[in-house]
């Protein structure tokens, strides 16, 4: 198992291959991971990895850790899933983490706004291509956006988008909580009060999503500002694979260790629990 270590204003995309952009012929296998450590106030820390599993012949996820050249302050984390039963899912996933990259940085506005305009130029694009090859593509997409350099304080500093049921998490000392709802058949069916949330766990429903990039004209993604914390305060997003380990598990794994360090154990956890699916984490520290 290689390690890729990113640094400098580097993209690392976890579709087979971490991608330097000093040198672009430079690429790893998929369990490439990124620590990126930066010695601001408060002091920030990602890790990121992804595995394949031990059941499905390709890993459809895809992962994207970016912050923009100029400033090196503008953040962007990006975690996709492609649709299984869906043709060229990992293409659908890729596709969506580079065009909502290159959207979200050539967009203006508050952090919210640029995240919109990125989920939808990145449906657009997917859409198109399905439409293209006659062929049905989609993906989830969970993003998280934020500015280090705080310019407009602690109010509003992250944002977050999403669409599908990739995840993104909060954690602190005390909680996690999770930011995003799954847009899944069983979510829709629990918040109307047809089943119950222990039921939601089980229902077959959880694996139909009821919005997904890239399969229609149009996305509805669901975004959302977030305010910072003055103390040490965690963000997680991640495919299924990850998700099923558990919030508790989640919480546990980003107090105990350093941002890469959690994102191997929940690798492995996840794989311990029979890896039947793909597993991608991405994990923010800030404090």
């Amino acid at each position: 198992m290689r390690r890729g270590t990113v640094t400098g204003s580097i993209a690392l995309t976890g579709i087979g291959s971490c991608i330097d952009r000093r040198f672009p012929g430079n690429k790893c296998m998929l369990r490439s991971r990124l620590l990126r450590r930066l010695r601001r106030k408060p002091r920030v820390a990602i890790g990121a990895a992804s595995d394949i599993g031990l059941v499905r012949q390709e890993n459809e996820d895809a992962y994207g850790v970016f912050t923009d050249d100029g400033s090196g302050h503008d953040w962007l984390l990006v975690v996709a899933d492609g649709m299984g039963g869906f043709a060229r899912g990992a293409e659908a996933s890729t596709m969506a983490v580079s065009v909502v990259k290159e959207a979200y940085y050539r967009a203006s506005g508050s952090q919210a706004d640029r995240l919109s305009l990125a989920f939808s130029e990145a449906n657009r694009q997917v859409f198109l291509e399905s439409e293209r090859l006659g062929v049905r593509m989609g993906t989830t997409c969970t993003a998280l956006s934020f500015d280090d350099g705080f310019h407009g304080g602690y109010h509003d500093a992250l944002a977050v988008a999403h669409i599908g049921d990739s995840r993104a998490y909060e954690v602190t000392a005390g909680i996690i909580r999770q930011i995003t709802t799954d847009h899944t058949l069983a979510t829709e069916l629990r918040t109307r009060g047809v089943i119950s949330r222990s039921e939601e766990v089980s229902h077959p429903g959880g694996h139909a999503l009821t919005r997904a990039m890239g399969v229609a004209a149009e996305a509805r993604p669901t975004t959302v500002s977030l305010d910072l914390r003055r103390a040490p305060q965690w963000f997680v997003l991640c495919s299924d694979g990850i998700k099923h380990v558990g919030e508790e598990r989640i919480a546990d794994a980003v107090r105990r260790l350093d941002p890469q360090a959690a994102c191997d154990a929940l690798i492995s956890d996840a794989n311990r629990l029979g890896g039947g699916d793909n597993s991608t984490v991405v994990v923010l520290q800030l404090g």
